[in-house]
């Protein structure tokens, strides 16, 4: 890169990052630096680029923006949101994610608090879209071409596509912020637009209705703007498409149709969701990787990914969630025994600790995604099994150990060597097709019933695990927890137990409730398990949704609407 580019990026950079501490703030840019960095359409181009990086990679809990140091920091933490629901505890007590799950998290510390950051890329996105027009496309009557890039006929793309493109990405981006607010807070101020200095930017909240509007209309016109794909020029995989847009369409309708957002059961809300989750299905743009694992590890170019985070190479995972006897392993996420018993037994049957078989050995034949997610006593993991009962150089007695007889598997590699600085492709996946499978069973089940289409979609996931199909004949409320524990299973750790049990309404009842693990202890030559109360739970009525920042209340001197409770 050379002096005026490097130049015009610091400038991009600034246009991007000025004045972040509340939503409130203007942009101070002036009039030279916005004919810089937007006439340039490569300039543009890395404008839009960063605008991605305020998307959080819920492994880590930060969101990075590479030119801003401030912003690679992290939230909260690598105890991801999975710790603050009923399937995970987190062993470093002092870690952010733990105030979360006992109920110390309030309008002035929130550590999952995604407010400020989320308007500054909106902020980003309407800048774009008020600048965009200077973008010079032609030159001496002739279009602009990149050097490399390729449009989808397969030619060289001109600065015209790829405006038009960028705008059909900035569009998408700004339905996905809009729509990450939606579900944490309720409804927030509709900002479509910067404002000057002696402006004063809405603080009013609108509807619900208003604001799932809001990001619907973004996500149709995004639609008629972007690829259906990227394989005409790979290495722009992971910026938004036209059928990643139809799949957070489908993700906005379920979150309006779902109990705690939509009370009064409207059958309407479910068939609109039901329809755009099969209006994504119909498109055939993703499927199912025929090996679960590699849907998280090793997971370049996934034919299973919708939305994802593309990270270099990484160990943070492996070091922060490996057992604790295991050189590098810090004992991070422990899975609760609530979790495991949610696995079913390999044949379909429920697993029952009343079962003396059961009981006698509780992790033998069980669904096959359990032993790719959770590593249990007895378990191997890099040529040694893993030894959580008390004693053991995984247990209780071992500083950090798990406190729950459970350690996290799910997303570490086995063949990262973590005295040799190891590292592999771990991309964080935002959504994948196997959501769009199960919210498409959710919705049908809600608006008809049990039909053909919801067996079909469900199965289908099971299929890939290993699992026999779901028995017939199940009643419209049977099939709802068949699917919610399906969820629950099939999405263990990756953040979606933390919002369902929100939307579904019965999060006062399943966050509650104290989280339980295993006491093991060799007992001649076998083990005894002694099911063990592993922490107590906080969730007040109020924690339905987060509390809008203190901060944020008091800069609009009161105007801006606290959620109830907080």
């Amino acid at each position: 890169m050379n002096s005026i580019y490097k130049y015009l990026f610091a400038v991009a950079a600034a246009v991007l990052m000025l004045s972040c501490d509340s939503y409130l703030d203007r942009e101070i840019v002036s009039d030279v630096n916005r004919e810089r960095v937007f006439s340039d359409y490569q300039q543009t181009y890395r404008f839009v680029n960063q605008i991605y990086g305020y998307r959080i990679d819920g492994y880590s809990g930060r969101m990075k923006l590479e030119s801003v140091a401030s912003l690679n920091r992290s939230l909260f933490g690598p105890g991801m949101l999975a710790s603050a629901s009923d399937d995970a505890k987190y062993s470093d007590l002092s870690s952010p994610i733990n105030f979360l799950a006992n109920g110390n998290w309030s309008a002035v510390y929130n550590p999952a608090n995604i407010w400020k950051d989320s308007y500054a890329a909106i902020r980003a996105t309407n800048l774009f879209l008020e600048e965009s027009h200077r973008m010079v496309t032609s030159r001496y009557e002739l279009s602009i071409r990149d050097g490399n890039e390729l449009n989808e006929s397969g030619n060289l793309i001109t600065a015209e596509e790829l405006k038009n493109r960028m705008t059909g990405e900035v569009l998408f981006l700004r339905a996905y912020f809009y729509y990450e607010l939606l579900r944490r807070y309720g409804p927030t101020p509709l900002i479509d637009r910067t404002y000057e200095l002696d402006e004063e930017v809405p603080s009013d909240r609108p509807s619900f209705d208003a604001h799932l509007a809001f990001i619907l209309n973004d996500l149709e016109q995004a639609m008629t703007l972007l690829p259906n794909n990227y394989n005409h020029y790979a290495s722009n995989r992971g910026r938004a498409t036209r059928p990643m847009a139809m799949a957070y369409k489908a993700q906005a309708l379920l979150l309006a149709a779902s109990p705690y957002f939509n009370p009064s059961n409207d059958s309407e809300k479910w068939r609109k969701a039901a329809e755009a989750y099969k209006a994504v299905i119909d498109v055939n743009a993703y499927q199912l990787n025929p090996s679960y694992d590699r849907v998280f590890v090793r997971n370049l170019n996934s034919v299973e990914s919708i939305h994802e985070i593309i990270n270099s190479n990484r160990n943070d995972i492996e070091r922060n969630h490996t057992p604790v006897g295991y050189e590098g392993g810090s004992g991070g996420i422990n899975p609760t025994q609530e979790l495991v018993d949610a696995y079913e037994m390999a044949d379909g049957s429920k697993f029952d600790w009343s079962n003396p078989d059961h009981a006698s050995n509780p992790f033998r034949d069980r669904d096959p995604r359990f032993y790719l997610s959770i590593l249990y006593n007895g378990a191997t993991w890099r040529e040694r099994p893993v030894e959580s009962y008390v004693g053991g150089r995984d247990g209780q007695g071992v500083n950090n150990a798990t406190l729950t007889g459970y350690y996290f598997r799910k997303f570490l590699d086995p063949d990262v060597d973590l005295l040799r600085n190891q590292t592999s492709t771990k991309n964080h996946l935002l959504l994948r097709y196997a959501e769009v499978l199960l919210g498409y069973a959710e919705a049908q089940n809600e608006y008809e019933g049990p039909d053909a289409s919801v067996y079909e979609a469900v199965n289908r996931i099971r299929s890939r695990a290993g699992m026999p199909a779901l028995e017939p004949g199940l009643s419209q409320a049977e099939m709802r927890m068949k699917i919610r524990n399906e969820r629950r299973v099939e999405f263990a750790f990756e953040g979606q137990r933390f919002f369902d049990v929100r939307r579904w309404n019965i999060a006062t009842d399943v966050f509650n409730s104290p989280i339980t693990g295993l006491r093991i202890t060799q007992n001649g030559g076998g083990f005894q398990y002694e099911r063990i109360a592993a922490e107590n739970r906080v969730f007040t009525p109020n924690m339905y949704l987060f509390p809008i920042p203190q901060n944020e209340i008091n800069s609009t001197g009161g105007s801006l609407q606290q959620n109830p409770g907080w």
